[in-house]
């Protein structure tokens, strides 16, 4: 499918996702506005909705009783009505749990579906830069400098945050936006449609790489120091 295309399907699913969201946006190769898009990736933050009830008839209280994700509520509706269905991988496992779902519209369009859990808003930047990609883009952010990546050593990304080791044990590093993730791992937040491997090779290099025979895989080479 063309990004215009595209382009119009994910308007038309935020429009319809967005009230049951904190956030929602588009990720993925849409947002790097390639030519022909082969799937559609969004991130969210599904909105809670606390069921209370009145603690007695006497006393006008009330208490929470549950809460409800209406992100996962509304996509359930879509997928019982057959607006949505599941989306197996090539081993014919489907994908529909609280963190990612893996769907087809009726038409035919692959959306997969990446939530923050709800109220963790200061994960954004983190899952909102990986799903943004392109994959090897994102593994290359996330792989330790001394395995040839550029996260920074003592730092990882585990379940969906980044965390920095200190003598005090593992500590969060709230990242609410994207520019806050890049800014923590000492990378430039580029524009979506410039990040590559190569662009990582030239920020690596501290220069521009066209034409000087720098590679994609010189990108992933083992550093000891540097930027």
């Amino acid at each position: 499918m063309m990004l215009a295309a595209m382009r119009a399907v994910a308007e038309n699913l935020l429009e319809a996702w967005t009230p049951a969201c904190e956030r929602i946006e588009v990720a993925g190769s849409v947002r790097r506005r390639k030519a022909d898009p082969h799937d559609l990736e969004l991130v969210a933050i599904p909105r809670l909705e606390v069921l209370t009830a009145k603690k007695d008839m006497f006393e006008d209280t009330q208490v929470a009783m549950a809460e409800s994700n209406l992100l996962d509520e509304l996509l359930g509706e879509w997928k019982a009505g057959g607006r949505l269905r599941d989306r197996p991988d090539k081993n014919g496992r489907g994908a529909w749990g609280p963190k990612f779902k893996r769907a087809l519209t009726a038409d035919g369009v692959a959306v997969d579906i990446f939530s923050c859990g709800p109220g963790l808003g200061s994960q954004w930047g983190v899952i909102f830069a990986i799903r943004t990609g392109p994959a090897d883009f994102s593994h290359a952010i996330v792989t330790s400098r001394l395995e040839g990546g550029f996260m920074p050593v003592g730092m990882q990304v585990k379940d969906g945050a980044l965390w920095i080791n200190g003598d005090g044990g593992r500590a969060l590093i709230e990242t609410p936006e994207e520019e806050d993730f890049f800014e923590a791992i000492n990378l430039p937040c580029w524009p979506p449609e410039e990040r590559s491997l190569l662009r990582l090779a030239e920020w690596r290099s501290g220069g521009s790489v066209r034409g000087a025979g720098v590679s994609e895989q010189s990108a992933m080479r083992p550093t000891s120091g540097g930027r």
